[in-house]
């Protein structure tokens, strides 16, 4: 058992290997050989085959593993190393929390949330590159050549995949910590939707179609951000049974 899971752990390194080779290739090659290697490295990196243990290791760095080499191929420039950055800060974040000792009733404090929504918020807005929509469509014209549907799913999945990992990172220490994930959830939700009140007071009324539309788009984005995280605790949930 231990030698197949080292395969897969390796099996997964390849992956993210042959995808930082893609992402530097020069633009002049065939696009037909650009095109068969990202398919088949996306469709074999998101085979969700485990690599690791979810109960007795870090749930984390199995989403991390699975999901990483998609996302490189969505990247432009430096931006993977942001992410791997950010999710080394999350596997910090996750061990100070297992060192804080827990109140009573096994609850999180307001600060606690606090620091979580800041989280999804900068994972969202910075990690994942949600102002480069239009460079990441162009890396996904290049890789897929994908039809229109396609194409806004992996832009979709790029730009949510960090908040993926900052949910499975929360949903680690509720499991290590023994805390309630609902209760959490509910108070985050209701914490959120406090701070969206912020973006609604700067809709703007006046100036361009641009200015308008992103303030009414960054209000509709602030309020349907926590709501995802519904569907992510689920699949973590999932993963983790």
């Amino acid at each position: 058992m231990k030698v197949s899971k080292n395969i897969k752990f390796y099996l997964r390194i390849f992956y993210i290997g042959i995808s930082i080779i893609i992402s530097i290739l020069p633009f002049n090659i065939n696009l037909k050989v650009i095109h068969i290697l990202s398919w088949i490295i996306t469709i074999l990196s998101l085979i969700p085959y485990p690599v690791v243990n979810y109960k007795n290791n870090n749930l984390i760095s199995q989403i991390f593993l699975w999901g990483f080499p998609l996302y490189i191929l969505l990247t432009i420039s430096y931006e993977g190393i942001f992410l791997i950055i950010f999710y080394n800060y999350l596997q910090l974040w996750i061990e100070i929390e297992k060192m804080k000792k827990i109140e009573k009733n096994n609850k999180f404090s307001l600060f606690d949330i606090f620091i979580y929504s800041f989280l999804i918020y900068s994972s969202f807005f910075s990690i994942g590159g949600c102002e480069n929509i239009n460079c990441s469509l162009y890396r996904l014209i290049y890789y897929y050549l994908s039809s229109p549907i396609l194409k806004y799913a992996l832009l979709s999945y790029k730009i949510m995949f960090p908040v993926l990992l900052v949910t499975a990172s929360f949903f680690e220490i509720c499991k290590k910590k023994n805390i309630s994930i609902f209760d959490s959830l509910i108070l985050l939700i209701a914490l959120m939707g406090f701070m969206s009140l912020k973006f609604f007071f700067e809709i703007r009324e006046s100036g361009s179609f641009k200015e308008i539309g992103m303030s009414i788009a960054i209000y509709i984005i602030s309020i349907a951000v926590p709501y995802t995280q519904i569907l992510f605790f689920i699949i973590c949930y999932w993963l983790y049974s």
